[in-house]
């Protein structure tokens, strides 16, 4: 797939230019161009879903990313 795009990585190896800027990062990550692993801090089991979204919706300083796994 081309990617045209806002989006270029430090090295300027992966770049990303489209209208709909949301659509190429997810492009970019779906493909395996853009590592977001690292942003992952917690993980809750679908069981804790409810509990998730608490923690999302208090914005607590030690989360950046919270991930459901099903």
């Amino acid at each position: 797939m081309r990617y045209r795009g806002r989006f270029e990585a430090a090295d300027g190896g992966v770049w990303c230019e489209s209208e709909n800027g949301l659509q190429c990062a997810i492009a970019l990550v779906r493909d395996g161009l853009v590592d977001v692993q690292g942003l992952v801090t917690h993980e809750f089991p679908l069981a804790q879903a409810a509990e998730a979204f608490v923690h999302a919706e208090r914005r607590a300083p030690d989360i950046i990313k919270a991930v459901i796994r099903l």
